[in-house]
């Protein structure tokens, strides 16, 4: 076991609280990506996987980093508290900007998306038209020989 004085106990439970926080944070961040995309029940079951994946992450790191992966209540009181706090209080203010920001960068995605594909896009809608063009062309080739065939198997 790892012996740590109180100023240190004080300083790692504080900055749990501060990770509690940011997974909150973390937590709005997905609640947003939620509401843009509205995944179906499969994809949302691997997002909420994978966001348990990350928190698990972030909690093993800090547990690595500063109690050399030693479990104490403290800390897990911390990020209770933090996350707590964050969901309470600030989630409130900070949710619809983080909303709006990932529309908005969504939304320039989508934009760029679709300026770069345009080329793409109008060279497939030229070959179809011209599919079109070139099928009739080819029946009316098609036509105008069978009736040379006529013509000439009539002659002899």
């Amino acid at each position: 076991m790892i012996d740590i004085d109180s100023s240190k106990e004080l300083y790692i439970f504080l900055f749990s609280i501060n990770q509690g926080i940011v997974l909150g944070l973390l937590y709005d961040a997905y609640r947003a990506m939620r509401k843009i995309f509205k995944p179906k029940k499969v994809l949302g079951i691997v997002e909420d996987l994978l966001l348990w994946v990350i928190i698990t992450f972030v909690v093993f790191i800090f547990l690595l980093r500063y109690l050399n992966g030693v479990f104490r209540a403290f800390v897990f009181i911390g990020f209770i508290i933090g996350a707590f706090f964050y969901l309470k209080i600030l989630s409130y203010f900070i949710f619809p900007i983080i909303f709006k920001t990932f529309e908005l960068i969504f939304y320039f995605i989508s934009e760029i998306i679709e300026i770069i594909s345009y080329p793409f896009r109008a060279t497939v809608n030229i070959f179809k038209k011209g599919k079109d063009k070139n099928k009739k062309m080819f029946s009316s080739f098609l036509h105008e020989t069978k009736k040379y065939l006529k013509i000439i198997s009539k002659k002899k």
